[in-house]
C-alpha cells in the first residue's frame, strides 16, 4: 500500500475509533488478502487468542469478512470502500454544521423566520419548554412521536446524561406501540447502548429493529416521517453537542430518509448481518409476518483492547 494512501486510510481508520491494534490488523489484512489468523496475527505482532477477538469484533462491525471454508481465512473491506462511507459521513457532518451556521447568521442580522412554510430552527437536546428554552428540546420532540422513528446514533458524541435519557425516551416509544429503527455501529459503546436500550424495553417487546453500520457517525433521527432532527457528530472533539438543527421541509426530510434507507439496507444485507438473530421481539409493519429472536439476555460486553 503506498504510504501516503495508508496515511489518509488511518486517519479514516480514526474516526471509526478503531483501537491500535484493531487498526494494524485491518491493515495487515489489506496489505496480504486473504489470510489465516495465525499468519495475520504474526504480521500484526498480536497474540493469537487477542487476533480472534479483534477478528471477531471486525467482522461483527463489517471491517472484516470471513470465509465460510475451512482453514478460514480472512480478507478486509476494501479501502475505498472505508473511506466512501468515511466521506459520505464527512460530507453529512458538513451539511448540519452549514444549516447551524446559516440559522445563526439569520439571528446575527435580525432575519425573522417565515411565519409559515417549511422552516429550519435550532433546539437544544435536553431541557424543558418554559425553563431555559423557547423551544422544545430534541428528547421533547422525540417523545411526541406517534407512529414510527428511524435513528442513526453514535453514543460517543454523547454524554452520559444525554445517552441514558435518550435511551429511556426510545424505550418510552418502543413500549407505546411507535415503530422504531437505529442504526449504530457495533462498536463497544454501540453495543452497550443497544444492550442497555433492549433491556430497558424489557419483556414488554415491541417494533424495535436494529441494524449495525460503520461508521455510524451521522446523528440524526426522522419522526413520523416529518420531522428532521440533526446534531454533529463530531462534537465529542469539543465535549458532547448541545444544538441541534430540526426542520420540517418536506423535501428535506424526504432526502434523509433515502439516505437511511440505503443505509439500512446495506447493513440488513452485508455478509455480517444474513444469520444473526435480532436480541429482542420485533414486530413488522402491518401485513408483515410476525417474527419472535430468542428472549435476550444481557451478556459481557467486549473488553476494549
Amino acid at each position: 500500500m503506498h504510504r501516503a494512501a495508508g496515511g489518509e486510510l488511518l486517519s479514516g481508520l480514526r474516526l471509526l475509533e478503531l483501537s491500535p491494534r484493531e487498526a494494524a490488523l485491518y491493515l495487515t489484512l489489506c496489505r496480504h488478502g486473504p489470510v489465516e489468523v495465525r499468519r495475520v496475527g504474526g504480521e500484526a505482532r498480536i497474540h493469537r487468542a487477542t487476533t480472534y477477538r479483534l477478528l471477531s469484533r471486525l467482522t461483527r462491525r463489517g471491517l472484516v469478512l470471513a470465509e465460510s471454508v475451512r482453514p478460514r481465512r480472512y480478507v478486509a473491506l476494501p479501502p475505498e470502500a472505508v473511506l466512501r462511507r468515511v466521506s459520505s459521513f464527512l460530507h453529512e457532518e458538513e451539511e448540519v454544521v452549514l444549516a447551524i451556521a446559516e440559522i445563526y447568521a439569520k439571528w446575527a442580522s435580525g432575519l425573522l423566520p417565515a411565519a409559515s412554510g417549511p422552516r429550519s430552527w435550532l433546539v437544544p437536546t435536553m431541557g424543558s419548554v418554559g425553563e431555559r428554552f423557547p423551544e422544545p428540546s430534541v428528547l421533547e420532540l422525540l417523545a411526541r412521536g406517534r407512529h414510527s422513528l428511524e435513528l442513526m446514533f453514535r453514543p460517543s458524541t454523547s454524554g452520559l446524561t444525554y445517552r441514558t435519557r435518550l435511551r429511556s425516551a426510545l424505550a418510552r416509544l418502543v413500549r407505546s406501540g411507535v415503530h422504531t429503527r437505529l442504526l449504530i455501529d457495533a462498536s463497544i459503546a454501540g453495543l452497550r447502548f443497544e444492550r442497555a436500550l433492549v433491556a430497558e424495553v424489557g419483556s414488554f417487546g415491541g417494533p424495535l429493529e436494529v441494524h449495525h453500520y460503520t461508521p455510524a457517525g451521522a446523528h440524526f433521527y426522522v419522526v413520523d416521517g416529518r420531522l428532521l432532527l440533526r446534531l454533529p457528530a463530531l462534537s465529542e472533539r469539543a465535549g458532547p453537542s448541545e444544538t441541534a438543527v430540526v426542520t420540517d421541509d418536506p423535501t428535506r426530510v424526504r432526502m434523509q430518509v433515502a439516505r437511511f434507507e440505503a443505509l439500512w439496507t446495506e447493513a440488513a444485507t452485508s455478509p455480517k448481518a444474513r444469520g444473526h438473530p435480532l436480541p429482542f421481539v420485533r414486530e413488522p409493519v402491518a401485513g408483515a409476518p410476525l417474527f419472535s429472536a430468542p428472549r435476550f439476555r444481557p451478556g459481557p460486553v467486549d473488553r476494549p483492547v
